[in-house]
């Protein structure tokens, strides 16, 4: 445990009982975590801020720019500027703030000691709850990483310790220590399914079963039965969509065998595609030619095969949706062994979705036969028009990028030198993929001669493919990069 000061506990163990934690327990066990409900809007501010009050005021200015220019009417950024710099809120906007966001949940974590091992990821969370974490000390050994993607974070230590690699290479590959982020939301798995189970399934059932179906659903993904499932891949990538669910708005999921793991699928959910267009109706054959006067003479003609038609038009693909934004984070350091470099970043835009493709034209109907009358050969008929293929449609806009938001960073004045910050924009979507041309029906047959020297008919004539869809737009905006403060 770590060391009380003579005059009374240590930083950590004042953090542990601020947080409600037992040392005796942390003591006993190593870790106490638990998931505090807070319910006023000022509650908030005295855990996630800053340990000095003084400081939030220090930062008031930064912050009524920041949201009162940039982010002019977000209410939720109104509420990370009074928690992190006491911005200025009426009592007319705290009463709407906690009658409609409160109570929040903040997980807490106490341990004494933390280590992230050599060459991996902590990726503390997702989109996920409130985090606040309280070590005494911290250390990452070389090549080791800190995450969190989209979640508020207040990491507090009294010691954080750096290990450099011995070779002088950089710490890690990506460039950071700590990573600030937001998230690109159809690059984020959201379900795992076991291959053994599923993957036989994926490959040979045209439809979702009940058993995909329950595990989707228990991952708070809509599916339903009526989803068509394609094999991109035999037993590695295969894509759902399903255009009953969410009332008629429909989903569409990527799923992809782990190329680190090959026990699991991982299902994303991406961007809804156009709907293809539907194919041509065939032209019925034209009828036979008859005679007349008990077969003496040609009477009715053979009939000419009616043309196909035409192929319907794809859909337009949907518009992505933007990137997430990286949330604020609070990081106190009491004394720092190494130096550290802390990285913000909002999510990317998602890529659009893609255009429908043109549906096949109808194939033209065979032309009536001819008919021998006597002596007479009644010509066979003319073929039926091809169908011209339907348009593929546009694919859909890519999403816009999502801001970071401000990082504090607090350690001792004369490790300051030993921190670097920074962030930068995110980037948007690509825009969706052009839907395909319908390729043209196959023209009429002439209708067959009689064998006895009349002439056939003539087939069809064929017609044009459909034009293809364009490329959806790009997203317009790239997310703002936030600032990253040190010892501010």
């Amino acid at each position: 445990m770590s060391k009380t000061k003579e005059n009374g506990p240590s930083p950590f163990e004042a953090r542990a009982k601020k947080l409600g934690h037992d040392i005796n327990v942390i003591k006993r066990k190593g870790i106490q975590s638990t998931v505090i409900r807070v319910k006023t809007l000022k509650d908030l501010r005295d855990l996630m801020g800053p340990s000095n009050p003084g400081v939030r005021a220090g930062r008031r200015e930064d912050y009524r720019e920041l949201y009162l220019t940039r982010e002019q009417g977000n209410m939720l950024r109104k509420i990370e500027a009074y928690v992190i710099a006491d911005a200025d809120l009426t009592a007319a906007e705290i009463r709407h703030i906690e009658r409609r966001h409160f109570p929040i949940e903040v997980e807490a974590v106490s341990k004494e000691t933390h280590t992230v091992a050599a060459n991996t990821v902590w990726l503390i969370e997702t989109s996920g709850m409130n985090k606040y974490f309280n070590f005494s000390v911290l250390t990452m050994e070389p090549g080791s990483q800190i995450e969190i993607k989209n979640t508020p974070l207040t990491l507090k230590c009294d010691s954080l310790i750096r290990q450099e690699p011995a070779n002088g290479a950089a710490s890690t590959s990506v460039g950071y220590d700590i990573g600030i982020l937001g998230v690109t939301q159809d690059r984020l798995v959201r379900l795992t399914l076991p291959s053994r189970t599923f993957s036989s399934v994926l490959d040979g059932e045209p439809h979702p079963t009940s058993a995909l179906i329950a595990s989707f659903t228990a991952a708070q993904l809509p599916l339903s039965a009526k989803g068509d499932i394609s094999v991109l891949a035999e037993k590695v990538s295969w894509l759902i969509v399903d255009r009953a669910v969410q009332g008629g708005l429909g989903a569409a999921y990527a799923l992809d065998l782990d190329i680190t793991d090959s026990t699991k699928i991982n299902v994303r959910s991406i961007t809804l595609p156009g709907v293809n267009g539907d194919p041509g109706t065939d032209g019925p054959p034209g009828e036979q030619g008859q005679c007349k006067n008990s077969g003496a003479e040609c009477g009715t003609p053979a009939t000419n095969g009616i043309s196909g038609g035409p192929g319907g038009n794809g859909s337009r693909g949907t518009n992505a949706l933007p990137g997430l934004d990286s949330l604020p984070a609070e990081i106190e350091i009491g004394e720092l062994n190494g130096n550290l470099v802390v990285f913000s970043q909002g999510g990317n835009g998602s890529r659009g979705g893609s255009g429908g493709n043109g549906g096949k034209g109808g194939n033209g109907g065979h032309g009536g036969n001819a008919k021998y009358c006597c002596a007479l050969g009644c010509a066979g008929a003319v073929g039926g028009d091809a169908g011209r293929g339907g348009d593929g449609n546009d694919g859909g806009t890519g999403g816009n990028g999502g801001n970071a938001q401000p990082v504090h960073i607090t350690v001792n004045p004369a490790q300051k030198n030993q921190v670097q910050g920074y962030s930068l924009p995110s980037l948007v979507g690509f825009g969706g993929l052009p839907g395909a041309e319908g390729a043209p029906g196959m023209p009429g047959v002439a209708g067959l001669p009689d064998g006895y020297g009349a002439p056939k008919g003539s087939p069809g004539n064929t017609n044009s493919p459909g034009k293809p869809g364009n490329l959806g737009g790009h997203g317009e905006h790239p997310g703002l990069a936030g600032p990253v403060y040190i010892n501010k």
